[in-house]
């Protein structure tokens, strides 16, 4: 799906898997630091959700 829309930019991107983390847990206070990432608003503004509607009301 993504190549299919994509076609117009082939060979000017990359598809890699990147992991589905929602949460994380850890139990005794072992050191660990969590942070968010803050990306630029251009970014954080993409939504999967929208451009998957889009795609397939074409």
């Amino acid at each position: 799906m993504i190549d299919d829309a994509l076609i117009d930019y082939k060979g000017k991107y990359e598809i890699i898997s990147v992991p589905n983390i929602t949460h994380i847990t850890y139990g005794r206070d072992v050191g660990y630091t969590i942070e968010q990432e803050h990306l630029s608003k251009e970014i954080e503004e993409i939504s999967a959700t929208k451009i998957r509607k889009e795609y397939w009301q074409r």
